[in-house]
């Protein structure tokens, strides 16, 4: 069990509470069996969580067009797409969940992409994969989702909060 991992392990038996983060992108990939199987009664290696792009109000949600209001940018993919379907696959791989945060329809394509892949390479049928927001979207992502039987981790709060420029900063 790579270091990191023992030393949560050992201070959630002794009953402290453990914050715990992986901080560095190649921290996925430390070698050991089953992550996602990893761990004791009070901790246990749960879901990948990652970050694929920022959020439409900073204007860093990746878009496949520019924006609207701002046509210098089309916002900020965090990953390469080797790199999201490398840390998607290993989980897929490995038995742990993916949720991937997705504002953008760009980052959506990713995201996406990584799925079919490490699907296709490891096929799980209670895989459990995810979006968290899926804001920006195209009928043929949608479908995509439906067909791998993604999760969709909306957040009603963002309907209100967006709501106020969505209208303005994707192009139509």
């Amino acid at each position: 069990m790579p270091d990191f991992i023992d030393h949560a392990v050992r201070v959630s038996d002794d009953g402290r509470g453990v914050p715990f983060f992986l901080e560095r992108e190649d921290d996925y990939r430390q070698e050991h069996e089953k992550p996602a199987r990893i761990g004791t009664d009070r901790f246990k290696i749960g879901p990948l969580k990652m970050l694929g792009d920022g959020a439409l109000g900073a204007r860093t949600a990746f878009l496949s067009r520019p924006y609207a209001d701002d046509p210098s940018t089309c916002g900020i993919p965090v990953f390469t797409q080797e790199t999201m379907d490398e840390m998607i696959g290993y989980a897929n791989a490995h038995g742990m969940q993916a949720a991937v945060h997705t504002i953008g329809d760009a980052c959506l394509d990713r995201v996406l992409s990584a799925y079919e892949k490490a699907l296709a390479e490891n096929p799980r049928e209670d895989h459990r994969h995810g979006i968290v927001h899926c804001q920006i979207t195209r009928a043929d992502q949608l479908e995509k989702i439906a067909k791998m039987h993604l999760h969709v981790y909306a957040q009603s709060i963002f309907l209100d909060y967006d709501n106020h420029i969505v209208e303005e900063r994707p192009d139509k």
